[in-house]
């Protein structure tokens, strides 16, 4: 499978509101809550160190905004990034 990733950023008056697609397996709702933990990996099959979302949330919560996760198993997942612009 070709993994998909699909980038759209919204501005609204005073807010940014980046979304990031990708086509890959997915996240189960029981892993849905670890995956910013610093270095969770969902499974041992993952590439990389674990610190990337980690990074993302810290950011994100240090510009007072919000990072929501919608995924399913086998169809991929959705990063919807809020960043007020203030």
């Amino acid at each position: 499978m070709n993994t998909l990733l699909q980038q759209q950023v919204e501005q609204y008056p005073g807010d940014h509101i980046p979304e990031n697609k990708d086509n890959g397996v997915g996240i189960n709702k029981i892993n849905q809550s670890k995956v910013f933990d610093i270095f969770y990996r969902v499974s041992g099959n993952s590439i990389g160190s674990g610190l990337g979302l980690y990074i993302v949330k810290e950011t994100v919560t240090k510009l007072h905004g919000t990072i929501n996760l919608i995924s399913s198993p086998d169809e991929g997942s959705e990063f919807i990034i809020y960043i007020p612009n203030s």
